[in-house]
């Protein structure tokens, strides 16, 4: 069987060129005598060497001007009070600081990325970027990284572009899964997208989904971790998991069936048909809550799982590679929260009693509490890993958490 990681049916651009995967534009260009032939160079190739090292230079003297210093970086990203209008409101270009610092030295990546989500948002079907947003081929693959992974609105559609000016947003694309016998790889390609008036009122209920969820279970005077407590049993009490038995590494597509290899659905979707994976819970939770301005990681490691007495939770785990959960930052202390153990336990309680609810085990967990489910291979330990750069390590240092949450 087959490796796919999932963006590779996303990266779908239009180009009419061929682009590098290399960025040259922020790099000083060097030349050695040696990589020459000796031979004498005309007045014109004189020229078109001095054109070309002075473009490179103004466009590296360019990209340090706009440079972000980090109270201007924390000026772009800063949130209103969700709850400024007295019920929850969406922000539509939430990101938070952890993702967008390691692209503090080029803001136009940040800039689109917000652009993404806003088009998405607003269920726009084209939109246009400024000149000066303007991104080569690599830089369009971290915005919609970026994009992605703050917003999993994003994850439904794809963005088609020949010059990265112009956008068009294709809202839940199909695709089709073909076998290259020359490469012996599954390619994908694009099909004929849904209807995309149906498609975009599925963005509108998983907002909605989001804001009920809020507005049913937070009060704006709620502290940040009861604010993180309610929107952790909210979830675990409504969402559901993908059968365990046929699940497999959530980063990774293994299948026979080309048909739903193409057709996976969306973290969107499955938020909205109440079942997930154990990533997409991970990121969902991180999600609603950076809407409430807390500061949350969703998180991955490799180590050790410790039987928690639920036969289909025990068997997924013992071979799982990964876990992945969250940390929560809220009212100055750092939890651990594992929203896919609590669920998974519930859905095997709820076999012998329809009406049970979340018993918040894995909620608000120190690390030490943390060692009795799993026991964390710290060297592992890093946020999330996006798609296309997956093997990348994480500069992001995870909060160590030194006690458990005690509910008063």
């Amino acid at each position: 069987m087959k490796k796919l990681k999932r963006l590779i049916a996303k990266i779908t651009v239009v180009l009419t060129a061929s682009f590098s995967l290399t960025v040259t534009a922020c790099k000083e260009k060097t030349i050695a005598i040696d990589e020459y032939p000796q031979a004498v160079q005309t007045v014109e190739d004189d020229e078109d060497l001095i054109k070309e090292n002075t473009s490179d230079t103004q466009n590296e003297s360019e990209s340090q001007n706009r440079a972000l210093t980090d109270a201007q970086l924390k000026a772009l990203l800063d949130s209103p009070d969700p709850f400024e209008k007295g019920t929850f409101s969406f922000n539509i270009k939430c990101i938070p600081y952890y993702m967008a610092k390691k692209y503090q030295d080029h803001p136009e990546i940040i800039m689109n990325a917000m652009a993404y989500i806003e088009a998405v948002y607003n269920q726009d079907s084209e939109f246009e970027m400024p000149p000066e947003d303007v991104l080569d081929i690599e830089g369009y693959i971290h915005a919609m990284e970026l994009a992605e992974m703050a917003n999993p609105m994003v994850s439904a559609v794809r963005l088609d572009t020949e010059d990265f000016i112009h956008y068009k947003v294709v809202y839940l694309p199909q695709y089709i899964a073909v076998q290259n016998e020359e490469t012996g790889f599954i390619d994908i390609m694009p099909a004929e997208a849904e209807d995309q008036d149906e498609a975009k009122k599925v963005i509108g209920d998983f907002v909605d989904y989001v804001c009920e969820t809020v507005n049913k279970n937070v009060s704006a005077d709620d502290s940040d971790i009861e604010k993180a407590r309610a929107v952790y049993e909210a979830l675990a009490n409504d969402i559901g998991i993908v059968d365990l038995e046929k699940y497999t590494d959530p980063t990774i597509i293994y299948s026979d069936d080309m048909e739903e290899l193409a057709n996976r659905r969306t973290i969107v979707e499955g938020t909205l048909d109440k079942k997930l994976d154990q990533m997409e819970i991970a990121r969902l939770y991180r999600f609603i809550l950076s809407q409430l301005n807390i500061e949350c990681y969703a998180v991955q490691a490799s180590g050790t799982y410790y039987k928690q007495d639920d036969e289909k939770l025990d068997a997924f785990m013992k071979d799982a590679y990964l876990n992945y959960w969250n940390v929560v930052v809220a009212d100055g202390k750092a939890y651990n929260c594992d929203l896919f153990y609590e669920i998974a336990i519930l859905d095997t309680q709820r076999n012998e009693n329809p009406n049970a609810t979340a018993d918040m085990t894995y909620f608000g967990m120190s690390d030490e509490t943390r060692k009795k489910s799993f026991n964390v291979s710290k060297s592992s330990l890093k946020t999330l890993n996006t798609y296309m750069f997956e093997d990348q390590p994480s500069d992001v240092i995870i909060p160590e958490c030194l006690e458990d949450y005690h509910r008063e």
